[in-house]
């Protein structure tokens, strides 16, 4: 009788065993849709502001203080235009602040830029003050926008923080939101954006590379919310369609915490994020 009730405990524990290793096999945390998801919306809204630049530089006027230390040339294909206060754009004082100076970058039905990356539809960007001034805001506004079929909405709030040749910017988005008509990503940042390279050469759209760093969060297409918090300062290269360098913390809900790598600086689509002691590779879009 002994023997037997031996027998029968070690069977017991040998399922209790079998199935415990079963459940940690299943519960291996491999999930990359937030990653993927995230880095699809802060790749491209880490982006738009930057975009603003090239026409804002070339306006007419522009020179005398408005932007012509904002960004480099992250955009060359778009088409522009000028409305509201014109003159006081012109000027670099604004007198009607019932009207306040547009700027409107235009890509019409598609063009490449820099990025070898297809835009279309319009952005529009409105200026408080001359932009040369610390603590001046400009709101930026999608208008159809698409990147690679994929449209882009959302406000854009831009407060010049420091000036000279490395600028900063504070850079927060608000109700963001990337949608191809299949998937739908929520995204809302507070971040820095500071030049790290390239601005002293605005006629070459090539070397400007920004650093960014803050917080931000949003809910990706399968509905689950999430945050995340930048450790070391993402790299966004003008001529690179990617996020480059740096690492970030996202936390998705009822997830555990991973720590994303985007490399080394190289140009391209991998990157890998780490939790609970196993690394996974993840693409971007």
């Amino acid at each position: 009788m002994k023997k037997i009730v031996y027998t029968l405990s070690a069977l017991v524990i040998a399922s209790a065993v079998f199935f415990a290793c079963k459940k940690d096999k299943k519960e291996v945390d491999n999930e990359t849709q937030t990653v993927s998801d995230n880095a699809l919306a802060e790749q491209e809204f880490m982006r738009i502001g930057p975009s603003i630049s090239e026409r804002a530089v070339s306006t007419p006027g522009v020179k005398k203080g408005i932007v012509k230390d904002l960004f480099s040339v992250f955009s060359t294909c778009a088409s522009d235009s000028l409305t509201g206060d014109t003159a006081g754009y012109a000027a670099g004082a604004f007198t009607n602040l019932a009207n306040l100076p547009t700027l409107t970058l235009d890509w019409g039905t598609g063009c490449s830029d820099v990025d070898n990356v297809n835009r279309t539809g319009k952005i529009s960007a409105t200026f408080t003050k001359p932009y040369d001034i610390v603590g001046s805001v400009i709101t930026i506004t999608p208008n159809n926008y698409t990147v690679n079929g994929v449209a882009y909405t959302g406000t854009i709030r831009i407060t010049k923080l420091a000036g000279g040749n490395n600028p900063s910017f504070r850079t927060e988005v608000i109700n963001g939101n990337c949608t191809n008509g299949t998937f739908s990503i929520d995204w809302a940042c507070d971040k820095t954006i500071t030049y790290t390279a390239g601005f002293t050469t605005q006629s070459d759209p090539n070397d400007d590379i920004i650093s960014i760093t803050g917080n931000s969060s949003g809910k990706n297409r399968d509905g689950r919310t999430f945050s995340v918090v930048i450790k070391s300062a993402l790299e966004k290269m003008a001529n690179c369609k990617y996020i480059s360098k740096g690492t970030l913390e996202i936390t998705p809900d009822g997830l555990k915490t991973r720590t994303v790598d985007f490399g080394n600086g190289t140009c391209d689509a991998t990157g890998t994020f780490t939790v609970g002691g196993n690394t996974f590779t993840f693409t971007m879009q």
